[in-house]
């Protein structure tokens, strides 16, 4: 984990607590990609004004590095899946 960028995290210190938990789990880059998109455990999606726009980069340069340190726990079928082939080009 780069522990630079979670000191950005410093105002959230119960989402860095659970980054460390977490951290090299699938359950980690579901919780990331949560933050990112604002949907709660329940399914239902966040109405609050979301993170301040560096929060929010900090986020997804952590998922981003958890996709490249552990890309077994990147969705099949995701945009973002390694394997996935784009038949259209």
């Amino acid at each position: 984990m780069n522990y630079d960028l979670t000191r950005q995290l410093d105002a959230f210190p119960h989402i860095q607590k659970r980054l460390a938990i977490l951290w090299g789990t699938r359950d980690c880059r579901h919780y990331i990609h949560n933050l990112i998109v604002g949907e709660r455990e329940d399914g239902l999606y966040r109405t609050s004004k979301g993170f301040p726009l560096h929060v929010a980069l900090v986020l997804t340069e952590l998922l981003g590095d958890h996709d490249l340190a552990f890309p077994q726990f990147i969705p099949t079928g995701s945009v973002w899946d390694p394997t996935a082939v784009d038949s259209q080009y």
